[in-house]
């Protein structure tokens, strides 16, 4: 059995991996990509991690592919 490279999926019909969509990310413990949690984004496809939400700005949803600027007068 081949090892699925990181930030890739490999599909049980797949003739070869499948890199991950921004949004997603894949680690070698895993042969599927999964999304990326609320608090983090991945703007990249193929990523073995998803980024922290940098400060001044905030990330809801899972998915994210950049973080969403804090408006003003408010701060994260």
């Amino acid at each position: 059995m081949q090892v699925c490279p990181p930030g890739s999926e490999c599909p049980a019909a797949a003739v070869s991996p499948k890199p991950c969509r921004p949004g997603f990310y894949a680690d070698l413990k895993k042969p599927f990509c999964l999304p990326c949690p609320k608090g983090t984004f991945q703007g990249q496809a193929a990523q073995r991690a998803c980024k922290p939400c940098p400060a001044g700005a905030y990330c809801p949803a899972t998915k994210m592919v950049a973080p969403t600027p804090c408006p003003a007068g408010r701060f994260s």
